[in-house]
């Protein structure tokens, strides 16, 4: 049971996340939280490091959905500059959300991937999708 939890890689922040890598496994997108996982919860607008990360995955056709609990306007403002897709109130752990967002990016469970930071979220995904993810110091390019 407990292996519900573990991730399939453990990486310090989200730019080891690499969008070579991501295609060489078959992963065709991301489905990423916001608050202490892209930034911190207190930052509210993407950092330069994320904005270029978002690039490299956009020009490797790699899509990226942010799936939050936070509210609208939290998400909006940080998403829309970076023309991300989004989910806000998702009422995670419920896979709902997660699903959704691999509907949206037209993906199935085994071309979709998932970065985050709690154990709520792994399960989530851990029960809809494939590759997991996670960070130590997920916001910190250092």
């Amino acid at each position: 049971m407990l292996n519900l939890f573990l991730p399939n890689q453990h990486v310090k922040s989200i730019f080891e996340i690499q969008p070579e890598d991501l295609k060489r496994n078959g992963i065709k997108g991301i489905i990423t939280d916001l608050d202490n996982t892209l930034v911190a919860w207190n930052q509210k607008e993407a950092t330069v490091e994320v904005t270029e990360w978002f690039e490299r995955m956009k020009a490797h056709d790699i899509k990226i959905t942010i799936v939050s609990n936070n509210n609208q306007e939290r998400v909006q403002f940080f998403c829309e500059p970076l023309s991300a897709p989004f989910l806000y109130s998702a009422r995670k752990p419920l896979k709902r959300a997660f699903k959704t967002a691999a509907k949206q990016m037209k993906l199935e469970k085994k071309t979709g991937g998932c970065h985050w930071r709690s154990a709520n979220d792994r399960y989530s995904w851990w029960k809809y999708g494939r590759a997991l993810y996670h960070t130590s110091r997920p916001h910190r390019t250092n």
